[in-house]
């Protein structure tokens, strides 16, 4: 025993003493009543953000019509601001690690706001492009990507549910958007219906008022190092890097429906009246998929990779076949099937996220991931885009929407392949190629008696903690 502690030392030749110590008030936030404060404050902040962003069809039909301006760049207005939302994702990971998610959700909600303004004075593509896409993209980020972050840090136990009711937020928000968008642009014009949604962005800044940070593990240090802004040894994790790459192709064809749905169906002799029903249709099948896969991807025999697979395939299935849909009756029920597993999507993003990389890094990874989601999901409309202006339908814009996604199905089945294994507590998850399983284990001497009281940090263990952990490994209690 005393040959396998030197040869510990030995490994740990740049030792620096630290430990965390943990506060006994952690339990008591985890799954609070607080909690669910800062859910709902969540939901109403992506109720605005994805409300505005998943309805840019509608504005899309007002601005051919009034500028003329080709149909892919256009509709690029719509794909690059969703596209910016979660470009800026790493950096606003990174600043929320720094400064906190209040303080930055806060000031998003503010440069929102000054967006939606500043967009209803220009009179051009290029400018639109820069208030819209880009600054009301980096303002909407800096408020959505929070709304993760704080969930994380709030639930344990519920946390698939809390994160199933915190995106409901947002196709409530389409569904609700949608109609008052197209209302206030017959009655007030698009100019006035920015700034009325300028306003709307202030509920952004008052919901992060209630973004109050939770009691965190205090880490005692001696030697210490400092904090990288941006972390990526997520990017060591292959199981990861195939996510990413699966979820990217995914993006490619995301977006299409939302942004030349109400235009395909004004082709069709549809009302714009009724065009812009169809959104809210979608958002209606998205809230009850939310919460319906939220719900039930927190017992333990559900495999959550296999059921996020088989929603996606019927997202590319349906969106498949949605130019065979030719009458307003079909694309309702198009719109509701797509919706109800694209809920499953959004609900599931950031729990799996969080299984492949564990929770200490889902920060980093889902800041990654949204950059990730940025190129497909502004190159991916504009593709679309391209096919229409060639074809004068489309038809072939949604066969592409279908293609990537579809692809991305057969692509996740790498995932399990190359995740690792790893521990959470009492419970041990291993991804393997065949399964995703879930089995109890008795606490060791060191999790039963040290690591209630003290936590090894990232950084190496005192003698102290070393000592212990290798009594942990060498004796069977």
């Amino acid at each position: 025993m005393s040959a396998k502690l030197s040869n510990q030392k030995k490994e740990k030749s740049k030792t620096k003493d630290s430990v965390l110590v943990v506060d006994q008030e952690i339990e008591n936030w985890k799954d609070g009543r607080w909690g669910w404060i800062v859910c709902l404050s969540a939901a109403l902040v992506q109720f605005v953000v994805l409300g505005i962003h998943n309805s840019f069809g509608i504005l899309y039909i007002v601005f051919v019509r009034e500028y003329q301006w080709s149909k892919a760049l256009t509709g690029y207005i719509g794909s690059m601001g969703l596209g910016m939302n979660f470009f800026f994702g790493p950096f606003t990971s990174a600043l929320c690690d720094r400064f906190g998610c209040r303080v930055v959700a806060m000031i998003g909600g503010i440069v929102s706001v000054a967006a939606m303004f500043a967009t209803s004075f220009v009179n051009s593509l290029v400018p639109i492009y820069l208030t819209y896409s880009v600054l009301w993209g980096m303002g909407s980020s800096m408020c959505y990507v929070p709304t993760f972050l704080m969930v994380d840090r709030y639930f344990e136990r519920r946390r698939s549910l809390a994160n199933g009711l915190i995106t409901a937020g947002s196709a409530v928000g389409a569904l609700v958007m949608g109609p008052t968008i197209n209302a206030l642009l017959t009655s007030i014009g698009w100019r006035n219906t920015m700034r009325f949604l300028g306003g709307a962005a202030c509920i952004m800044f008052f919901a992060a008022l209630t973004y109050k940070a939770p009691p965190v593990k205090k880490e005692v240090k001696f030697g210490q190092k400092k904090k990288k802004l941006i972390d990526l040894s997520v990017w060591k994790n292959k199981g990861f890097v195939v996510w990413a790459l699966a979820l990217g192709i995914f993006n490619l064809g995301y977006f299409v429906p939302y942004v030349y749905l109400p235009t395909h169906a004004t082709y069709l002799k549809i009302p714009e009246s009724k065009a812009s029903f169809l959104i809210g249709f979608l958002s209606v099948g998205s809230l009850f998929g939310r919460l319906f896969f939220g719900h039930i991807s927190d017992y333990r025999w559900v495999n959550r990779l296999y059921l996020y697979q088989t929603a996606l395939l019927f997202m590319a299935v349906t969106t498949t076949l949605c130019p065979l849909a030719t009458t307003y009756g079909g694309l309702i029920v198009y719109t509701l099937l797509f919706g109800i597993f694209d809920g499953a999507f959004v609900a599931l993003i950031a729990v799996l996220t969080g299984d492949i990389v564990g929770s200490r890094k889902l920060p980093s990874a889902l800041g990654f991931l949204y950059l990730v989601f940025s190129v497909p999901i502004m190159t991916g409309s504009l593709i679309a885009g391209f096919l229409s202006d060639v074809t004068s339908t489309y038809n072939e814009a949604f066969y592409f929407s279908g293609a990537a996604i579809a692809l991305c199905t057969c692509v996740l089945s790498l995932v399990p392949v190359f995740a690792p294994m790893r521990t959470s507590e009492l419970t041990e998850i291993k991804m393997a190629s065949d399964q995703l399983s879930e089995k109890k284990r008795r606490p060791s001497f060191f999790e039963k008696y040290v690591q209630r009281y003290f936590s090894v940090s990232d950084q190496e263990p005192c003698d102290v903690v070393e000592y212990l952990l290798v009594v942990d490994k060498v004796t069977t209690v």
